[in-house]
């Protein structure tokens, strides 16, 4: 994984180094002050949403070269100029960075004050730790000089503004930014390291201090890339390696934390695709194109299915062979290989309105158009986003549970159950990662978390979530199984209904284990239709549902009936003949199988009303 990052990172850095600075917001709230040679300076107050001035932009990219690194590592800023007290955050010559708190007029001036004095005795270390040239050194102390004549004047510049106590306050030089960058090198030489005292050698193993490592070019040492290895701690070593396993060459090591600059900055979408090979690499572009088109609109971030469906619109483009890392904050939570993206399904899938949902308008029923998935992002969107209510998405694939999660506990749980299989399933292309039986008990849960959570409203089969699910369940469920025919299970919900109508009018009989299922449902649509509470839930199917075999839903069927027996009409025979042939049918069949065709039965519309309307049974 180390070198693909490495060797990302070196290509991206070198393609998009002319364009890579327009895709960088400030990360600091603030005053930006700007010094010119002569002693001038101008300033702009940023806050986020401001629109990027040229003033702006300009200081964006020096900072890149200017601020601490590892800095929201515990323990914080250990790697800034001004230690213990760690006050400026910048470590450039030509940068001083501090929040307005520390400064006369703030809130913790008084404690922790910072002066001129104070700033003076930091710049004069960031020269001397990061000395690379007289000119460069000429340069830097022409700031330092500039910064002190206009001290007193800046602080009232600094007065005048809408600064927070946490707002930062950041004096730059104009200097070349090859200056910035020469200087950021050489901070970078040790510090990029886990440790700059320890565990440092130059190229060829021989130990070097830290005072010996700065004049050198080339180093190697521990690797401070997601590593929290202390090169002090003997015991944490591999005692058992014959070389050092986690040493890096400080070149190597610059890449790594570049990486890991560019992801904070948020300029690579996430999950990120990082292509392993060189012909893929430079395939049109397609590394580059990929986080030009994540920053490419304005005022958001394209989503990874806008941009993976924008570099495919393209003809006879493909993905693959590339490392898929998905990040949650500053950990890497996921890096998998991925051959080959598969994008498009073989054939086109049709979620079928097979339960017949739909509303009544004008008096005219309108059926709930079929919905069509055609690529795999279709898929999540219309597929996961319905089994999980919509909160399985990319925020929730790795995540902890998001504050503003507002479902059931229940929900949660069943996220947690399936999300990285649907990752691997949409994101990596790996097929066998879901399989039949996980979609059925997946089906099946979310359906009952609507059935215990749902009030009915006028008849018991009029739930178009409930519907919408079962819709999935049947039209999909092949894709999961070993039989490719997408339509079979949903024409069989069809049949189902014109065979239960037969059946109601006395006209055929129940024949097959799925036809029973199917047919009690429909009967205990209708029972619970009949009672009179109010405030009626389809909690009251819970009892049928807990039935193992079909002997034992016969029997709770039947005390039903006997409980509501004044209200059900039998001399018009659609219910007289549905529930003869379901209370009489003798299969003595497992239910757990059969529980899709049961709530199929439930929520289509049902049978014994046949004869009382000809509307599909709809309002």
């Amino acid at each position: 994984m180390i070198q693909e990052i490495i060797n990302f990172t070196k290509f991206i850095d070198t393609d998009m180094k002319d364009v890579i600075n327009d895709y960088l917001e400030p990360q600091q709230e603030g005053l930006f002050v700007e010094f010119s040679n002569d002693g001038s300076f101008i300033f702009e107050f940023y806050k986020e949403g401001n629109s990027i001035s040229p003033l702006l932009r300009r200081c964006i990219s020096r900072l890149r070269y200017s601020w601490t690194i590892e800095y929201d590592k515990k323990p914080f800023y250990q790697k800034c100029f001004d230690l213990p007290n760690k006050r400026i955050h910048s470590v450039s010559p030509f940068v001083v960075a501090i929040k307005r708190k520390y400064l006369e007029g703030g809130t913790e001036f008084d404690t922790k004050g910072v002066d001129l004095t104070y700033i003076q005795t930091y710049l004069n270390k960031a020269i001397a730790a990061t000395k690379c040239s007289s000119n460069v050194d000429i340069e830097a102390t022409l700031f330092k000089d500039n910064l002190a004549n206009n001290f007193v004047k800046l602080l009232s510049i600094i007065k005048e503004q809408k600064c927070t106590k946490e707002s930062y306050v950041l004096f730059f030089s104009n200097t070349d930014i090859n200056n910035y960058k020469s200087t950021y090198s050489n901070y970078l030489k040790t510090k990029i390291f886990n440790s700059s005292k320890l565990g440092l050698t130059d190229i060829q193993g021989k130990s070097v201090d830290e005072k010996k490592a700065a004049t050198l070019n080339e180093l190697r040492g521990w690797s401070n890339f997601f590593n929290g290895y202390n090169a002090g701690k003997p015991f944490l070593q591999h005692q058992t390696s014959l070389t050092p396993t986690n040493t890096i060459s400080n070149t190597e090591a610059t890449y790594l934390f570049l990486f890991k600059e560019y992801c904070r900055l948020d300029i690579f979408p996430n999950p990120l695709p990082i292509f392993v090979d060189l012909n893929e690499f430079n395939k049109d572009k397609i590394q580059s194109e990929i986080i030009r088109i994540y920053n490419s609109e304005e005022g958001r971030k394209l989503l990874y299915r806008e941009i993976i469906s924008n570099i495919l619109s393209k003809p006879n483009t493909v993905l693959q062979k590339y490392y898929l890392l998905f990040r949650v904050g500053n950990e890497i939570k996921d890096f998998d290989f991925v051959p080959l993206f598969r994008y498009k399904f073989d054939t086109i899938i049709n979620v079928e309105n097979v339960t017949k949902d739909g509303v009544k308008k004008d008096k005219n029923f309108e059926p709930t158009p079929d919905k069509t998935i055609v690529n795999i992002f279709d898929f999540e969107r219309i597929v996961v986003g319905s089994i999980f209510n919509g909160w399985l998405n990319s925020s929730t694939y790795f995540g902890e549970k998001p504050k503003s999660y507002k479902g059931s506990e229940y929900l949660w749980q069943m996220i947690l159950t399936y999300r990285k299989a649907f990752y691997d399933y949409i994101y990596k292309s790996q097929t066998e990662t879901l399989t039949c039986r996980m979609f059925d008990d997946m089906m099946f849960n979310s359906i009952l978390l609507n059935i215990r959570n749902d009030e009915i409203k006028i008849r018991f089969e009029f739930n178009s979530l409930i519907k919408w699910k079962i819709n999935i369940w049947f039209s999909l469920y092949n894709l999961f199984s070993n039989n490719n025919n997408n339509n079979i299970m949903a024409s069989k919900v069809t049949e189902l209904q014109a065979k239960m109508v037969a059946v109601a009018k006395g006209e055929a009989n129940i024949e097959t284990k799925e036809e029973f299922a199917f047919g009690a449902g429909q009967i205990v649509s209708y029972l619970i239709d009949r009672s009179a509470a109010s405030n009626k839930t389809y909690a009251l199917l819970e009892p049928y549902l807990q039935k193992s075999k079909s002997d034992q839903l016969q029997d709770a069927i039947a005390q039903t009936i006997a409980v509501y027996k004044h209200d059900i009409s039998v001399y018009k025979g659609t219910f007289e003949n549905l529930s003869s042939q379901v209370l009489t049918d003798d299969c003595n069949a497992d239910m757990k199988p059969l529980l899709k065709y049961f709530l199929a039965g439930c929520f289509s519309p049902c049978a014994v009303y046949t004869k009382k309307d000809n509307s599909n049974n709809q309002l």
